[in-house]
């Protein structure tokens, strides 16, 4: 996963900003540092194998061109995020900006749908029995004893 800034600047880069610029415009210091510095430091990101990639995704063509790529749904919910959305009457929404928020942050995996706290913890279990289904018929009957709230103690 790239950083912001690696993210500026490979997009810098797929737009044919030269290396130096798309280093600069991304957020990289280059105050108090020599044009040469900062070339070597801005090319060696462009070499970086992350970068590399991430222009590779960029260059490559929609296989459906009706879909839209990762970038495009994060800039469309962004843009809904930002947007100042009122009813007829005047009175301002805030559901559509939420949702888009809510949207970004699944896609950046910074929450999920599962419900606070929620784990599945379930375990299945197998037994093999060799003709005697007394042991299945016990944890069923302290299953069912369990779930109505009586005592779960086999008879």
């Amino acid at each position: 996963m790239l950083t912001a800034k690696q993210e500026a600047f490979a997009l810098y880069l797929f737009q044919d900003t030269p290396e130096i610029d798309a280093y600069r415009e991304a957020g990289y210091s280059v105050a108090g540092r020599s044009i040469d510095a900062v070339y070597v430091d801005a090319c060696r990101l462009a070499a970086n194998p992350k970068i590399v990639l991430r222009l590779q995704e960029l260059r490559q063509p929609a296989v459906n061109s009706t879909k839209m790529l990762v970038i495009e749904r994060e800039e469309r919910l962004s843009d809904i995020a930002r947007e100042d959305i009122t009813s007829a009457k005047g009175t301002p929404l805030r559901v559509p900006n939420i949702s888009a928020i809510q949207e970004l942050n699944k896609m950046d995996k910074l929450y999920s749908d599962s419900p606070p706290g929620f784990q599945d913890n379930s375990k299945n279990i197998y037994f093999i029995l060799n003709g005697d289904q007394s042991l299945i018929d016990g944890i069923g009957k302290r299953l069912n004893n369990s779930i109505k709230g009586g005592d779960d103690a086999v008879e």
